[in-house]
């Protein structure tokens, strides 16, 4: 019999986890007990009884996970609840959500969800190859034999290939590369005239290289149909895009010019790109799902391209105001926004607060003065940027 328990760095992990959340819950009660604001009671209980309970839950199902294999079953048990299959029973096996992996049976009943955190990962899962089917290999086999076969992507098996195989390193470096481009723009999105115009070169390439691959790369990729493509490159290119215009412009007035211009303009791009990726789009089912995600992208692509083409390249002289840094301050989440409160100027008669890059927060402080300019916008858009004189 062969028993998996949680790896060594897992195990502490989540043990100091469980330790800080109890720790947490028992604080939460003393602060409660020595406090003389009664109106703070309730969310102080209510913090203890949330806290605790996980604290005990985490420790328990770290002590208690664990995967054994005997001569006829396999069995997965947790903190309260376990589970056991017949090995004669599982169909084969393929890769599930956090490092997981899923076993699949034969009865299609619910497959069996074996935890990423075990010990001994590459001993198991050589025990799982010798025994059973790689769902996930088969289904990318299937899917290369598919695309070798057709005649439409070269005329000898040697040409299609080639063909396949560049498609999918394009596609490969392409999602290798992109989560680096986008941390750098998140880290200071402003440093550079040109990476807005990268940026929004991107998507067009991605549709150039779709078009030219004939539906070997397809606008997005599942474990079921595991076709290379490049459609994590332009998300996350739009992304990025669309933090360093919103960071670097400001839109002064949302009239009807720019929200006209936004839909015509979204629908353009909608139709280049859906002919551009016919081919990848025909091999899919569900068509009209498809194209109403390309158009959601394409409207993304669209807002940063309108206001970067108005903004950066607009030929009117701007008007310019001389106002005060009110106070400065940042607001959290899974990204930090660096913002100034400013006086009054054009239409805010009260000041206005703004976003501003990191590098600006820090370069002024309160009661410094800086200078808001304003200008008409090369497509009729009002827009406005704060800088540093």
């Amino acid at each position: 019999m062969n028993e998996y328990r949680i790896s060594t760095s897992d195990r502490i992990l989540r043990l100091v986890l469980a330790a800080a959340f109890s720790i947490g819950g028992l604080a939460a009660i003393i602060a409660g007990f020595h406090g003389t604001d009664s109106g703070s009671a309730s969310p102080v209980a209510i913090l203890a009884i949330v806290l605790i309970p996980a604290g005990i839950f985490i420790y328990l199902e770290t002590t208690r996970l664990c995967l054994t294999i005997d001569e006829q079953s396999i069995t997965v048990t947790h903190a309260f609840s376990s589970r056991s299959i017949l090995l004669d029973e599982i169909a084969g096996f393929r890769s599930g959500e956090k490092n997981g992996i899923l076993l699949d049976l034969k009865s299609g009943d619910k497959p069996l969800q074996v935890p990423g955190a075990l010990e001994r990962r590459k001993e198991l899962e050589e025990w799982l190859k010798e025994r059973y089917t790689d769902i996930d290999a088969e289904r990318l086999k299937e899917v290369t034999d598919s695309l070798l076969e057709d005649e439409n992507l070269g005329l000898t098996r040697e040409i299609r290939e080639r063909r396949v195989s560049a498609a999918r390193k394009v596609a490969l470096y392409g999602n290798v590369v992109s989560p680096f481009l986008l941390i750098f723009i998140w880290i200071d999105p402003g440093s550079y005239k040109a990476i807005p115009f990268l940026l929004l070169v991107i998507p067009w390439i991605g549709a150039g290289l779709t078009w030219y691959y004939k539906g070997i790369l397809r606008v997005y990729s599942t474990k079921s149909k595991p076709y290379p493509s490049l459609f994590l490159v332009v998300c996350l290119s739009e992304v990025a895009a669309f933090i360093t215009v919103m960071r670097r412009y400001g839109v002064y007035d949302y009239g009807r010019t720019f929200w006209l211009s936004l839909l015509i303009l979204s629908v353009l791009v909608l139709l280049v790109w859906a002919v551009a990726c016919g081919a990848a789009i025909a091999g899919e089912k569900n068509r009209s799902v498809i194209l109403g995600l390309l158009f959601v992208v394409a409207a993304a692509h669209s807002y940063s391209l309108l206001l970067f083409s108005n903004c950066g390249y607009d030929p009117s002289t701007p008007l310019i105001y001389r106002v005060e840094v009110y106070s400065k301050y940042k607001t959290g989440g899974k990204s930090t926004s660096y913002n100034l409160r400013i006086s009054r100027w054009a239409r805010f008669e009260e000041g206005e607060s703004i976003e501003v890059p990191s590098s600006f927060y820090y370069s002024v402080g309160q009661g410094d003065s800086v200078s808001v300019y304003l200008g008409s916008g090369k497509w009729g858009i009002p827009w406005y940027q704060v800088r540093k004189d």
